[in-house]
C-alpha cells in the first residue's frame, strides 16, 4: 500500500465505489456508472481529520439521450454545488469552481434524471494539512 490508498485485495482496490481514496497528497472518488431514475446517491464519504481537500467535481452522464440531469454536492447536509445538464447527451463535463472539502465532513453527491439512465460522479483533489 502506498500513501494511504486501498491495499490490493481490499474491498475497493480500483477506487470505484462511494468512498474517498487518498494517495499521498491527492484524493479521489469515482462512483462508476449507476443506473438511476430518481435522486440517487453516487458518492457518500467522510473526509479525514486533520486535513482538507481542494477538489473539482465532474458529473458523468453515461447514456445517450435527451433527458435532463441534475447533480448536487452536499457538505454536512448543505448544498454547496448544483448543476443542471439540459437535454444531456453522453458526456463527462468538467465544470465549476474548486470545492473545499473540510476535515471530518460528510460529503454526499447525488444525481437524478427522468428515466433510467447511467449517471456517475468523479471528485479529484489535493490534500492539505
Amino acid at each position: 500500500m502506498l500513501g494511504g490508498g486501498n491495499p490490493v485485495g481490499g474491498s475497493n482496490p480500483s477506487g470505484i465505489g462511494s468512498s474517498l481514496n487518498y494517495i499521498g497528497k491527492h484524493a479521489y472518488a469515482t462512483s462508476g456508472l449507476i443506473v438511476s431514475s430518481t435522486d440517487t446517491v453516487l458518492l457518500d464519504f467522510t473526509t479525514a481529520s486533520g486535513s482538507y481537500v481542494v477538489a473539482t467535481f465532474e458529473p458523468v452522464y453515461g447514456t445517450d439521450s435527451g433527458d435532463n440531469a441534475t447533480f448536487e454536492v452536499k457538505v454536512d447536509d448543505q448544498v454547496v454545488y448544483r448543476i443542471f445538464l439540459t437535454a444531456a447527451s453522453t458526456t463527462s463535463v468538467n465544470v465549476g469552481p474548486s470545492i473545499l472539502l473540510p476535515p471530518q465532513s460528510r460529503i454526499v453527491v447525488t444525481g437524478s434524471v427522468a428515466n433510467n439512465r447511467e449517471l456517475g460522479a468523479v471528485i479529484v483533489g489535493e490534500v492539505y494539512a
